[in-house]
């Protein structure tokens, strides 16, 4: 039995990736296949794609891979993820065929604010990817962030994941603040104000260009099986800006998992995901009043994804 993975972006091996890890746990049902972009891998069970052109080139591997393959794991919205599921509906179609929204569309209310043709762009990719799968329910659909199935109008039977395994851990007090991810979202000024304001000192671990602030200090990459260990000794993890493709952040999880103090923008899309959690604070201009969405997520739901 073969399982058929096809990712929009993938840039680590199979054994550090958590989604890839994630998924070989849940479907543990023999030889299993990857489709990937800008993958460093050599693993022979990885095909790499760039772009959609190298999908056209491989037309007759890809769609052998499709037709032996029992079970089709399919992560959305990348357009390269999507181009190729409408060129190759009609083998996937007669398929179990599993959708994974792992992120946003961007929504009018974000193209308003930051207007120009690429969010212009972006945005009418979201409107249709809407139209086509409205409330379908032809194949198993999954979201991470109830924004994410809001804005898409998926049927009431998508089923709300994180694809990040865990290990169990003792859950340790800790010192001190951290981050965790991209350096490029330390430039949100207000975060800086509130670092500044507050006199908090942040350990950050990820990538990118560094952030010139005495308030900082940069520890470089960590591979995502030591970002889990590295957390648990610290005592809060702070996760700065806002980006409309956010869904639920694999950070957020992981620190909600350890018990760990959050402070986040109270602009995040994720919020009404998080609202329940005791021990959060926000930073930034919105009014707490206006989060008043109901969470599809509480504490038992959390401890058991």
């Amino acid at each position: 039995m073969k399982t058929f993975v096809l990712f929009e972006k993938y840039k680590s091996s199979i054994e550090d990736n958590p989604s890839s890890e994630w998924l070989i746990n849940q479907f543990n049902r023999g030889e299993k296949i990857f489709v990937m972009r800008e993958t460093r891998t050599h693993d022979e069970e990885v095909l790499n794609f760039s772009n959609f052109f190298k999908v056209l080139l491989n037309y007759s591997l890809l769609k052998t891979q499709f037709e032996k393959s029992s079970l089709i794991w399919l992560r959305m919205p990348s357009p390269l993820t999507f181009l190729t599921f409408v060129f190759f509906y009609k083998t996937i179609k007669k398929k179990e065929c599993h959708i994974h929204f792992c992120a946003n569309i961007l929504t009018f209310s974000f193209l308003k604010r930051k207007f120009n043709f690429i969010n212009l762009g972006r945005f009418l990719y979201g409107q249709l990817l809407k139209i086509i799968f409205k409330k379908s329910s032809k194949h198993y659909y999954y979201y991470t962030g109830t924004h994410v199935k809001k804005n898409l109008r998926l049927n009431l039977d998508s089923k709300f994941i994180i694809d990040q395994s865990t290990e169990e851990q003792v859950k340790m007090d800790g010192e001190g603040v951290a981050y965790f991810g991209r350096f490029l979202k330390l430039k949100d000024l207000k975060f800086l104000k509130f670092i500044e304001d507050n006199k908090i000192t942040v350990h950050c671990y990820g990538s990118g260009d560094k952030v010139d602030h005495e308030n900082l200090i940069f520890h470089g990459l960590l591979s995502s099986r030591m970002v889990q260990n590295c957390m648990n000794t610290y005592k809060t993890i702070i996760l700065p800006g806002n980006e409309y493709f956010e869904g639920f952040p694999r950070i957020i999880y992981l620190a909600m998992k350890l018990n760990k103090n959050l402070i986040i923008s109270n602009e995040s899309n994720f919020i009404d995901d998080i609202r329940f959690y005791p021990n959060i604070t926000f930073y930034g201009d919105r009014p707490f009043s206006e989060i008043n969405e109901i969470s599809e997520l509480d504490i038992k739901t959390i401890n058991k994804l």
